[in-house]
């Protein structure tokens, strides 16, 4: 029995939600699910789980699918997680599969910032180095700030 996800890998930042759902070609028995640490959490009638809740599809009458959304997404939630289904084959035997998903939680940086104590108060020109994860946040920020004013970057090596 193979497994079909919705996603192989997804990408979501801290504070969203997100939904994990894998698909088989039988009736779902059992649904389970894996956090990147390996915490085993099955879906049973009353189970409560802390920003985790159960989601199907069964909207063909029969319960295909077994899946989870994480909301609100943290730091923890990065990593591999995985749905476990067992269902009943067509011989009439308990068989179990499993789907592999990779989270990637976008983490923002706390705070972006630069000193302009050195800049003439008439300069005409600013330069500011950027590593690769601030330089995103930095066009936004400077993207706001000056909404008139034409802003080049340039890489600068070293």
């Amino acid at each position: 029995m193979s497994v079909r996800q919705n996603y192989d890998s997804v990408k979501v930042r801290v504070g969203e939600s997100v939904d994990l759902m894998c698909n088989v070609n039988a009736e779902v028995k059992l649904c389970a699910i894996q956090t990147p640490q390996g915490e085993y959490r099955p879906f049973f009638e009353g189970a409560d789980y802390d920003r985790l809740r159960r989601i199907a599809d069964n909207s063909g009458g029969t319960a295909t699918s077994c899946g989870a959304q994480i909301s609100p997404v943290t730091e923890e939630d990065n990593g591999q997680w995985k749905c476990v289904i067992s269902v009943v084959d067509a011989d009439g035997k308990a068989a179990t599969a499993e789907g592999d998903i990779d989270v990637v939680v976008a983490v923002p940086p706390v705070s972006v910032g630069f000193n302009a104590e050195d800049v003439p108060a008439n300069a005409d020109a600013l330069t500011i180095k950027l590593d690769e994860a601030g330089t995103k946040e930095v066009r936004k920020l400077l993207g706001r700030v000056f909404r008139s004013t034409l802003i080049v970057f340039h890489n600068l090596d070293g």
